[in-house]
């Protein structure tokens, strides 16, 4: 698999930022905090016999269902906002869209404003929260700087392997119609990460797809109706796709986890911006005309620290 290459490299993110196995396990709650969210379940499900009777699970299965059972209800009575360091065992088996609330909640409790419309609707339900303006991840505390860090971390680096079983899990409760409210947005997350359209038919709301979502859709001229509810992250992200889908290398660790893990990424190190197509810069003057009026990245900034926050 293609991030087998980057294996090493991501291991030492995470062993470098985790602090973790020291660390009490104890999270210390505030007051107030956002309500947890609903922990999808993983567990392989049981195929009847040929007889039309229940299969009889072995021990293995017993053991491993227990496990699961004890992993999802320890997950779904997690916070997500820590006052302390936030360890590698407070992410395990965390949705994309908890982890994405993890990393944004430092923001939006300093009152940043979010422009991707499932996190501007889910913190405008938390009482606490005071929408003022955009956010720098340089006003953040200290702490929370490093745990939306290491949040943004373990998120990029997820396994294929771990992502196409998180989408599997996914389109299971989409069949056997337990979705939760969450898993809509669950949907469009796990899609740009693993390379597909995930549709969910039973899904508790619509989605609609965005150029990173779908980057078939960068073959046209985009309007800015199309850009208008993407975060500056996306946009950043959107914007080098447009170079990615024309080979171009990437020496920011977070782009190359990033791309790393799209099957339709192929790194040519004879590239050159010659290769970009007309409707290509076309594209490229756009999003890089919105994300100026957000407030977005600039040559000077730090490109991984995009991959942590909103």
């Amino acid at each position: 698999m293609k991030r087998s290459t980057l294996a090493i490299a991501a291991a030492t993110l995470i062993s470098c930022a985790s602090r973790t196995s020291q660390q009490p396990s104890t999270s210390v709650p505030v007051d107030p905090r956002p309500e947890p969210v609903a922990q999808p379940q993983d567990a392989a499900t049981v195929e009847p016999s040929d007889t039309g009777a229940p299969s009889s699970p072995d021990a293995n299965t017993v053991a491993r269902d227990d496990r699961d059972a004890s992993a999802n209800a320890v997950a779904a009575a997690r916070p997500l906002y820590y006052e302390r360091e936030i360890t590698e065992q407070d992410l395990v088996g965390r949705s994309l869209r908890e982890l994405a609330i993890l990393r944004n909640t430092p923001y939006a409790r300093m009152g940043h404003t979010f422009r991707r419309p499932w996190l501007d609707e889910y913190f405008r339900a938390q009482p606490w929260y005071q929408p003022r303006r955009v956010v720098q991840e340089q006003e953040l505390s200290a702490l929370d700087r490093r745990n939306a860090r290491f949040v943004g971390t373990y998120d990029n680096a997820l396994a294929d392997a771990r992502l196409d079983e998180m989408a599997r899990a996914l389109e299971a409760r989409n069949r056997d119609g337990s979705l939760s409210d969450g898993d809509s947005v669950e949907a469009v997350l796990l899609s740009q990460r693993v390379g597909r359209q995930i549709v969910l038919t039973r899904a508790s709301a619509p989605r609609r797809s965005t150029p990173l979502d779908d980057p078939s859709m960068l073959d046209e001229v985009l309007t800015r109706q199309q850009l208008s509810a993407m975060s500056i992250r996306d946009l950043w992200l959107l914007r080098n796709t447009i170079y990615a889908r024309r080979g171009r290398p990437f020496r920011s660790n977070a782009l190359l986890m990033y791309f790393d893990g799209v099957d339709w990424y192929q790194p040519d190190t004879a590239y050159n911006d010659a290769r970009l197509r007309r409707v290509d810069r076309q594209n490229l003057r756009l999003i890089q005309s919105v994300e100026a009026e957000s407030g977005g990245p600039t040559n000077a900034r730090d490109e991984d620290e995009m991959m942590n926050g909103a």
